[in-house]
C-alpha cells in the first residue's frame, strides 16, 4: 500500500508546500533516510546519525516504467543509488540489453569530467526510485566529510567501470551475433541457384517427367510421384457404375469433387 500510495499520481511538491518549512524539510529527510537505509554503503558510513547526514545532500528520484534515466550522449553528472525497482542497461536507445541493474545497485559517478559521456542508455523496467547524488551535492560533502565523499565515490568509480566491461561484452556478442547472421546469409545466396536448378529441365524449373514440383531425387518429389500414381490407378479402377458413395479416398489424393 506504501508503494503504491509512493506512486500514485498525487503532486508530493504540492501537498508539501502547504505545511510549515520546518516539518517540510523533517518529512523530506525522513523519506530520503528511509531510502537510505537500503544501501549498503551509506550503512558502512557509520551510524544512523552518519546517514541522516549524509542524507542532507541526497534526493529522491522517482521514475515510471519505460522511462529513460540516461541516453546515450548524456553527461555523467550524477551517481544514482537504485533503491527500489529494476532498471534495464541498453547498448542503445531500446536496443541491445546489456544487463539489468536491481536494488541496491549503482550507476553514474559524481563529479565526473564534464566531457565524459554516457555510451549506454538506461531505463526503468517498473517503477524504480533512486538516490540521487549530483555534483554540487558532492562537492559540498567532500568539503564536510571528506572521508564519506571519498569512500562514496571509490564505490561508483569500480561499478562504472564493472558496468563498462558488462557493456563491453554485450557489444561484442551483439556483433558476433550479426556477423554470424551475414555469413548465413551470404552462405545462402550462394547456395540458392543450386536449389533452383533442377536436374530434369533448362531454366531450372524441376525435374521432367512430372516428378513434381520439388527437384528430384529428394524424398518429397518420390512421395509425389507415388501418391500420383496411386490416385491416377485408383481412378481407372472406379468405373462410374462402379463408383462408391463415399468420396474421401478421391478428395484424400486431391482428384476435386465427386460426380
Amino acid at each position: 500500500m506504501q508503494r503504491h500510495l509512493d506512486h500514485s499520481t498525487l503532486n508530493e511538491d504540492a501537498i508539501l508546500e502547504g505545511l510549515p518549512p520546518r516539518l517540510r524539510a523533517e518529512l523530506r529527510l525522513s523519506a530520503v533516510v528511509e531510502h537510505a537505509t537500503r544501501v549498503p554503503l551509506f550503512r558502512a558510513l557509520g551510524p544512523k546519525s552518519t546517514t541522516e547526514k549524509l542524507c542532507a545532500v541526497l534526493e529522491i528520484r522517482t521514475f515510471v516504467p519505460d522511462e529513460y534515466l540516461v541516453r546515450p550522449g548524456d553527461l555523467v553528472t550524477d551517481a544514482l543509488f537504485l533503491t527500489y525497482g529494476s532498471l534495464r542497461v541498453l547498448l542503445d536507445t531500446g536496443r541491445g540489453e546489456a544487463c539489468r541493474l536491481t536494488s541496491p545497485d549503482v550507476f553514474g559517478e559524481p563529479a565526473s569530467h564534464t566531457d565524459r559521456e554516457y555510451d549506454f542508455a538506461v531505463q526503468a523496467v517498473r517503477w524504480a526510485d533512486c538516490l540521487a547524488l549530483t555534483t554540487a551535492s558532492y562537492i559540498r560533502l567532500f568539503s564536510d566529510h571528506p572521508d564519506w565523499a571519498q569512500a562514496i565515490k571509490a564505490a561508483t568509480a569500480m561499478r562504472a567501470l564493472e558496468l563498462a566491461e558488462d557493456v563491453g561484452r554485450a557489444r561484442e556478442r551483439e556483433e558476433a551475433a550479426m556477423e554470424r547472421q551475414h555469413q548465413r546469409a551470404q552462405t545462402l545466396r550462394r547456395m540458392k541457384p543450386h536449389h533452383g536448378s533442377g536436374s530434369g529441365g533448362a531454366g531450372g524449373s524441376g525435374s521432367a517427367g512430372g516428378a513434381g514440383p520439388r527437384g528430384a531425387g529428394s524424398p518429397s518429389s518420390f512421395a509425389w510421384i507415388i501418391s500420383s500414381k496411386v490416385a491416377v490407378e485408383t481412378e481407372r479402377a472406379l468405373s462410374p457404375t462402379k463408383r462408391p458413395r463415399n468420396t474421401s479416398l478421391r478428395r484424400s489424393f486431391g482428384l476435386g469433387n465427386a460426380a
